[in-house]
């Protein structure tokens, strides 16, 4: 007879993803696609409004999801006008509920957090939407708002280790404002920059081939002390994908056995 039992004692691992949407109707047929190769997927720019957010649980009905528009503020004085815009989400599998929940968000829709526990780590994992610099002071600002938000979760969590990821909106290079703002606080956290352990080398992220434009500017931070256990990281680019950000997927490796489905 079949030892069942070896399966579930072994090492496992999370799968986890970030995506940039760009439209929740743009791109909801490839976040399916996303949730059959991943537990936990965080996403950004899916437009929608709070009344809307209901899509994402008729995404996948192994999954369970929790977002935050963007426009509530819009809405609330009167008639959105132009496109809509922002907003982050995050879905992880139902049978994943006893290792993995939703912690907060942001008022602002930039930043939502859910809290992993596991048997060899507890993690607080922040997926993100970072402003576009608007080469001004407000641009500065927005950053230390998403940051100071952050900290301020961290510091309710003293044993929790720290991974933000998402559409940082920066590349991380010297003189870049937004990188130069957000490494102060990276390296207060012992937090380390991802890019470096792509496996598909591929080096950038966003992508407007009309224009020719190409930046790498979504990215995963995690703790220095958890990074080793980060495996097979990769930019994604699978012409199936419809947004103009490539989404980045990697597994945490886990002494907890996860559940077999």
């Amino acid at each position: 007879m079949a030892n069942n039992t070896a399966k579930t004692q072994c090492p496992g691992s999370l799968s986890i993803a970030t995506f940039n949407m760009h439209g929740f109707n743009n791109s909801w047929t490839y976040l399916q696609e996303l949730c059959k190769k991943n537990d936990i997927i965080f996403v950004q720019e899916h437009w929608l409004a709070n009344s809307q957010l209901h899509y994402f649980n008729e995404i996948d009905p192994d999954f369970i999801s929790y977002g935050k528009s963007a426009m509530d503020k819009s809405y609330s004085v009167g008639i959105l006008r132009g496109r809509p815009f922002g907003g982050v989400a995050v879905l992880w599998k139902n049978s994943l509920n006893k290792v993995i929940s939703y912690c907060c968000s942001d008022d602002d829709g930039r930043v939502i957090c859910v809290k992993i526990v596991l048997d060899d780590i507890k993690l607080l994992c922040f997926g993100c939407y970072f402003p576009v610099n608007s080469h001004n002071e407000q641009y500065m600002a927005s950053v230390g708002n998403v940051v100071g938000y952050i900290e301020s979760v961290i510091d309710d969590y003293p044993n929790f280790k720290t991974c933000v990821l998402g559409d940082l909106n920066f590349e991380c290079v010297s003189g870049n404002v937004g990188f130069e703002s957000f490494i102060k606080f990276a390296d207060s956290y012992n937090l380390k920059c991802c890019d470096d352990i792509d496996s598909n080398n591929i080096g950038f992220t966003y992508h407007h081939e009309t224009l020719g434009q190409r930046s790498l500017i979504d990215h995963v931070f995690m703790d220095a002390v958890t990074k080793p256990s980060i495996d097979n990281y990769c930019i994604v680019n699978d012409c199936s994908n419809t947004s103009d950000h490539f989404p980045i997927m990697f597994k945490l490796l886990t002494s907890t056995p996860q559940p077999i489905t």
